[in-house]
């Protein structure tokens, strides 16, 4: 089933037969939001440091992981000491809550934790259950702030501010909630966040805008680096992303004007499933995401493309309020 297709498509049968399905999920949602705010009523949070939830409103990739990199980067720079937690998709359960460290495998942590933890050196904990993965965090490690990468329908988890992340080029498809369409709550959940952020270069109005910029290329094996055009004068290149939406990727690898043989793979691919018999024996690019479980996929010739996000305004205003969790 092209889930995409039909999610980001115009309506077909199997839309209308799923509809049934999708307003199911739509109670389900509301009902469980609802006993979160009555829980919530009257309470002053449990935690004694700041959550920041920063998190989707759709299945598939939005750039938010990127973003809660560059978040805990930013809150540095702030003089605050940030942690993530996260829920570690396609790891272990059985080996959470789990501390996140260099020499952790993808297969036990998830490939996110272990890219935003190798990336910013922050601590990162993952558990399916939030509020253990927080209560963790705190027993072991020394921080002052905790943003968990996604989690915002994780109702169980006290939240001091909440950040929606918004794909700019495919919204919210048919806004039909899942199975019919992408979406985790009702669009109406956009009016209830504190912050939405749109990864646009011109966002809609009421939102912030932020990209996700392919930079320059590293290799693998050497770590030399290169501007992103550094290889275009190869014929072809294999362009490898196991991404939410490996379009954006593709596209940005295009502009810096590469031929590319696309190589689409499921959202967290395991890499322990070869790929070997895709590869064209030209230099490999992959994403940062990939390259923690893919490794030298295509030998010495396989470069991870480093991006960096921009977002002027977003950045003023998580500035001010990491002064104010200071003060």
């Amino acid at each position: 089933m092209n889930w995409e297709a039909l999610w980001y498509g115009q309506p077909t049968v199997l839309t209308r037969l799923l509809w049934p399905l999708s307003k199911l999920t739509e109670v389900v949602s509301v009902r469980r939001r609802q006993r979160a705010l009555d829980g919530w009523q009257g309470q002053s949070s449990p935690y004694p440091v700041p959550i920041v939830i920063v998190g989707n409103l759709t299945a598939g990739g939005t750039g938010k992981t990127p973003l809660v990199g560059h978040l805990a980067r930013e809150a540095i720079r702030n003089g605050l000491r940030p942690g993530v937690v996260s829920r570690g998709y396609g790891g272990v359960p059985s080996q959470w809550p789990r501390v996140v460290t260099e020499n952790s495998e993808p297969e036990v942590v998830g490939d996110e934790p272990l890219m935003l933890h190798v990336q910013t050196g922050i601590p990162v904990v993952v558990c399916a259950d939030r509020p253990k993965a927080v209560d963790y965090l705190l027993k072991t490690q020394s921080v002052d702030l905790v943003i968990s990468d996604d989690g915002l329908q994780h109702y169980p988890l006290w939240r001091d501010l909440e950040i929606l992340v918004i794909d700019g080029e495919r919204q919210l498809g048919n806004e039909r909630l899942l199975p019919a369409g992408p979406l985790r709550e009702s669009p109406d959940r956009l009016h209830t966040v504190d912050w939405v952020v749109e990864r646009s270069l011109t966002p809609s109005a009421d939102r912030m805008g932020f990209q996700v910029q392919a930079m320059t290329l590293r290799n693998v094996l050497t770590r030399q680096t290169l501007p992103l055009h550094g290889l275009n004068k190869s014929p072809v290149v294999d362009a490898v992303a196991g991404i939410g939406n490996p379009e954006g990727f593709f596209s940005q690898l295009e502009q810096a004007g590469y031929r590319i043989n696309r190589i689409a793979l499921p959202d967290h691919y395991d890499y322990r499933q070869s790929i070997q018999s895709r590869l064209s024996g030209a230099p490999v690019l992959l994403t940062e995401k990939d390259v923690v479980k893919a490794g030298a996929v295509g030998g010495d010739d396989t470069w991870v493309v480093e991006a960096q996000v921009n977002c002027v305004e977003l950045d003023q205003r998580w500035k001010a309020w990491c002064a104010q969790c200071k003060s």
